[in-house]
């Protein structure tokens, strides 16, 4: 091989090097530290604002209730309902997304009275319940800085 050849391999195992390592540090440095986010507003419902802190208890009743669904589906890889994709035209949506969504039905209506006694009441799939009843009542903003960098099902109960 010419001193050509050679030099332009080194200069793209070098180039490729440089890129991985500009993509792992990358990844590093936008990794979300909930730590960090803990006292934030996560959602406003008219004037009061709920944190990360708060929303917690949400994630972790809303985890709970699609992992007992995860482990009917497949006890051995869980993970697997949770990555589900439900084809539904413009509604299409992961089930870890639709469960961030019902996290957020929960904080809205500030009564876990219809989750606990009626399920399909507040965790149904449409999300009509939040629209028809919530919507129309209160003024809710989201803050999804933080909302977009949580995933639900690998926070509390299928944490690795």
């Amino acid at each position: 091989m010419n001193k050509i050849g050679k030099k332009t391999i080194i200069a793209i195992i070098l180039a490729n090097c440089f890129l991985i390592l500009a993509a792992i540090c990358g990844k590093i440095l936008s990794r979300f530290d909930y730590e960090d986010h803990l006292d934030e507003a996560v959602v406003s419902v008219d004037d009061a604002s709920i944190t990360l802190r708060e929303f917690g208890y949400y994630i972790y009743e809303v985890e709970a209730f699609v992992q007992n669904q995860a482990l009917l589906y497949d006890p051995e890889n869980p993970k697997l309902w949770w990555n589900t994709h439900f084809s539904a035209g413009l509604d299409s949506q992961f089930v870890c997304d639709y469960a961030k969504k019902v996290a957020i039905f929960l904080i809205t209506t500030q009564n876990l009275s219809g989750y606990h006694d009626d399920p399909p009441k507040l965790v149904n799939w449409d999300g009509a319940y939040y629209q028809e009843k919530i919507l129309p009542e209160h003024q809710i903003r989201n803050n999804d800085e933080v909302l977009d960098n949580i995933t639900l099902g690998k926070i509390t109960v299928n944490m690795e």
